[in-house]
């Protein structure tokens, strides 16, 4: 073994492997991120689900409108 080879440079990874190694990151944190907003989306869903019809007309929906009402407070953050 020579002197070159001990001390050769190591070559760094191929940009189309990082790139490739960075697309499955984010497919995994995309899938993360969509289960996570289905679960939050499903836990308010359940507890306005548990409310009585009085409680509903306090907060000005019905239970038709519930559905809706989930996405569009979880879509705007309130």
């Amino acid at each position: 073994m020579s002197f070159y080879e001990l001390d050769r440079p190591v070559a760094a990874p191929s940009a189309t492997l990082l790139d490739a190694m960075r697309a499955k990151l984010q497919g995994i944190g995309t899938w993360f991120a969509r289960g996570y907003a289905s679960m939050n989306e499903s836990r308010l869903r359940s507890a306005l689900y548990s409310l009585d019809d009085t409680h509903l007309d306090m907060i000005g929906i019905t239970r038709a409108e519930i559905p809706a009402y989930t996405r569009k407070c979880l879509e705007t953050g309130k």
